[in-house]
């Protein structure tokens, strides 16, 4: 935005928020104005008609949204079932930019709405300072995520939902770092715990006094029911797999929501019954602890596009990375390294076969690598997938924090430069870029004429999926046999009947 965009009435609504107490005139114009370095992300004043949609259930999304001016709608699910409407001085789609899962609601205007829409780059920046910013989308965070959160989990949706707000005023969200303990085995039972987010180890000891892991929890479990209803201490130590975001409810908040709904009571018992008639099973391939367990310890279960090479099919040609580097300007994204399983073959828990997962990007359900963009440029498209924007400078903090080593630092020519350059890849490369939009290529006569120097600039690579070209994934359509394929993790767990 602009100082003319910035008017003395956004500026009183803006001032009247309890999101930004205390911030002066100066202040929010140079938050809301152009980011101070070329390319940078800068919020920018929407205008949206009457029924007109702002934010689409189910999409991703990098920027949230402050009303100035209107009210809007708030629905859920296919039959747009109501939950709110907001005025002008409230604030709506944080929770993607927080939590980094699809929106999980749709925002329409109820009239002509005013909406400062405000980048990614822009929210973090001030999510990284304490004060009132901070403290309402924490507080914001907790009253819509959760109890969203809680009408999704099966035994949780048919509780009365005044119930479930009381509830929400009640009950604390705890983050818990990669290894970090949730509960101690032997400890006093103090609450109930619900994961929002991510994967927890359940561990148990032994009759020699080893500690071994009898089952891997994801988002939708809970655990410590059992301890509480039966009046015992802990029967398991619960240490979390990555960044876990947990619902805690405490004893006596538990106890009144139990005594509440009957129904709700019966349930938990239910499903205590099941975990103990349900035991895993030996096999190394449909055991929890075999190749599921191995995929949830090394990551990889957040991967919702892994590039994935079947290595007892693999003839090791080549192609696949020769055909990357020829859709991609001669330079590669992806390595035949990576991480090798022993993995059962689809439908069949008896046969194991070699994979490995190469050096690609996985496009996470979490990614680490947006963390701390100085220029937003590595984002999130509406369909969820990882990209890298034009205004990437080359710093290398995506390729430092992701945990994969799947973003590289190249350096990057003019096209006419690149253009030169040859790689020898197959036929089917020269095929797939009939689906490159003409005006992005250069004319021959503009690479021959040309007797300009190369710019040369570091910028970070990584798989786009081939996103120029239709999707038609380059180092797949050039495998001859078939060796090599694009596969979501939770999908692929769901094949083998390893997680449920």
């Amino acid at each position: 935005m602009n100082e003319q965009e910035v008017t003395p009435e956004i500026l009183g609504v803006l001032r009247s928020m309890d999101l930004l107490k205390g911030k002066d005139p100066d202040e929010l114009t140079e938050w809301l104005g152009k980011a101070p370095f070329e390319g940078g992300a800068e919020c920018a004043l929407r205008e949206f008609a009457h029924g007109e949609r702002i934010i689409t259930e189910g999409s991703f999304g990098n920027s949230f949204f402050i009303l100035t001016r209107g009210s809007v709608n708030i629905t859920l699910g296919p039959e747009a079932l109501r939950l709110a409407s907001l005025q002008k001085g409230s604030f709506f789609g944080e929770m993607t930019l927080i939590s980094g899962l699809p929106r999980n609601a749709s925002i329409t205007a109820l009239e002509a709405c005013q909406a400062i829409e405000v980048p990614r780059r822009a929210f973090e920046l001030w999510m990284k300072k304490p004060g009132p910013f901070r403290n309402a989308m924490d507080e914001t965070y907790i009253e819509r995520g959760l109890a969203n959160h809680l009408r999704t989990i099966p035994g949780f949706a048919e509780i009365d939902p005044r119930a479930l707000q009381e509830l929400v005023k009640k009950i604390k969200l705890r983050i818990f770092s990669k290894d970090e303990m949730v509960v101690r085995e032997g400890d006093d039972a103090d609450s109930f715990y619900l994961i929002r987010e991510g994967y927890v180890r359940v561990m148990k000891s032994m009759a020699g006094g080893e500690q071994r892991t009898v089952a891997y929890l994801k988002d939708g479990s809970y655990f410590g029911e059992s301890a509480l209803l039966r009046s015992e201490r802990r029967n398991a130590t619960i240490i979390a797999m990555g960044k876990v975001e947990v619902i805690q409810v405490m004893k006596e908040d538990f106890f009144a929501l139990v005594n509440r709904d009957a129904a709700f009571a019966d349930r938990l018992v239910e499903e205590d019954r099941r975990r103990v008639a349900d035991k895993p099973s030996s096999t190394k391939a449909s055991s929890p602890l075999g190749f599921v367990g191995e995929v949830v310890e090394r990551g990889l279960v957040k991967a919702t596009s892994a590039l994935v090479i079947h290595l007892n099919v693999c003839t090791r040609c080549g192609n696949c990375v020769k055909a990357c580097a020829e859709l991609h300007d001669g330079i590669s994204r992806l390595t035949r390294h990576g991480m090798l399983f022993e993995a059962p073959v689809r439908q069949t828990l008896t046969v194991l076969e070699p994979l490995l997962v190469t050096t690609s990007c996985m496009h996470c359900l979490d990614p680490e690598c947006m963390v701390g963009c100085p220029t937003g440029a590595i984002t999130r498209d509406v369909n969820g997938e990882v990209i890298i924007q034009d205004s990437c400078i080359g710093c290398g903090n995506c390729a430092r924090r992701c945990p994969y080593g799947n973003i590289s630092m190249a350096d990057a020519r003019g096209k006419e430069e690149l253009a030169k350059q040859h790689t020898g890849a197959p036929l089917i490369g020269g095929y797939l870029k009939f689906w490159k939009t003409p005006e992005d290529e250069p004319m021959m006569h503009e690479i021959e004429s040309s007797n300009q120097k190369a710019v040369i600039r570091r910028i970070a690579v990584k798989c786009d999926l081939c996103q120029d070209y239709n999707y038609n994934h380059g180092c797949v359509h050039n495998c001859p046999y078939g060796a090599i394929e694009r596969m979501d993790a939770g999908a692929y767990l769901r094949d083998v009947r390893g997680l449920e």
